[in-house]
C-alpha cells in the first residue's frame, strides 16, 4: 500500500446547511465520503516512506478473517487484541505500512472498561 488516506468534504450538503433558515429542523443522516488515494510517490518526484497512519479494516469476524490470511503465508504482529468493545488484529502489508483488522462487537456508544 503506498500513499496517504484523505478525506473529501461533502461541499453540497455544507453549502444546503448554511443556507437554513434559524430554528430549521436538521435531519438526522449519518454519511462519510471516504477516498483511500494508492499512489506512487516516485511519480511525483518523492521518496516512498512507510505510513506511520494505521488503516483499520472492518470485518465481521476477526478471528476467522485472521485465520484465513495466516493460512495464506500472512504474519501478524501480536495476539488479536479485545479492548472491551472491539477486537483487533494488526498486520504489516508488504511495504511496512500497519493494517488493522477490526470489528466492534459492543454497542456504539459502550466504552472500553477502566484499567485496573
Amino acid at each position: 500500500m503506498r500513499g496517504c488516506p484523505h478525506v473529501h468534504a461533502d461541499l453540497r450538503r455544507d453549502r444546503r446547511r448554511l443556507r437554513r433558515p434559524p430554528g430549521h429542523r436538521l435531519r438526522r443522516r449519518r454519511r462519510v465520503l471516504l477516498t483511500l488515494a494508492l499512489v506512487q510517490p516516485d511519480a511525483f518526484g518523492q521518496e516512498f516512506r512507510t505510513s506511520t497512519t494505521w488503516v483499520a479494516l472492518q470485518v465481521d469476524d476477526v478471528a476467522a478473517t485472521r485465520a484465513e490470511l495466516e493460512s495464506k503465508g500472512i504474519e501478524f504482529q501480536r495476539d488479536t487484541i479485545d479492548s472491551g468493545v472491539c477486537h483487533m488484529a494488526f498486520l504489516t502489508d508488504p511495504d511496512g505500512n500497519t493494517l488493522i483488522l477490526h470489528h466492534r462487537y459492543a454497542p456504539k456508544d459502550a466504552s472500553p472498561p477502566a484499567a485496573a
